[in-house]
């Protein structure tokens, strides 16, 4: 019965140690999380993430170097482009928090308004030369996805 528990210790201390693992591996989402529009960078990342890796799929896949058309080169805009959106989104959530620490919103005994926090989103939308190229880029990606509708297979 004493080895069995001692058994027992010794599992608990592995648990443990995948707890702590896994808490080092979560730490850059609960970063993320834990501030302002956290939940949209999280979920433009792992959705980026999925749209990245299902455009390199399509650029190995060697059906698609055989084609005639420019699916290639749509596969490899796509994989850029999942790439931008994912980061911008980080990109956003950093400008803001920025904004928010400079108007003294953000820090140790403050508590974040939603018209502090709109009221920087609207300064960044306005004068934020990195959210004024990235309207184009948005843009220019619907397009470009519209149009790759129209290719024949």
């Amino acid at each position: 019965m004493i080895y069995f528990c001692k058994g027992c210790e010794c599992i608990g201390k592995g648990c443990d140690e995948c707890s702590k693992a896994l808490g080092e591996c979560c730490k850059p989402c609960a970063k993320i999380l834990e501030r302002p529009l956290g939940g949209f960078v999280l979920m433009s990342i792992i959705v980026n993430l999925i749209v990245l890796i299902c455009a390199l799929l399509g650029v190995i896949n060697p059906d698609v170097k055989n084609c005639t058309d420019p699916v290639m080169l749509l596969c490899l805009a796509d994989a850029v482009l999942a790439i931008i959106h994912g980061g911008f989104g980080v990109y956003l959530q950093s400008r803001l928090v920025s904004g928010l620490t400079k108007a003294g919103a953000i820090g140790p005994s403050s508590s974040l308004p939603s018209s502090e926090i709109m009221k920087q989103a609207g300064h960044i939308a306005l004068y934020d030369v990195g959210f004024c190229l990235y309207i184009f880029v948005f843009a220019g990606s619907f397009f470009l996805q519209r149009r790759g509708l129209d290719v024949d297979r």
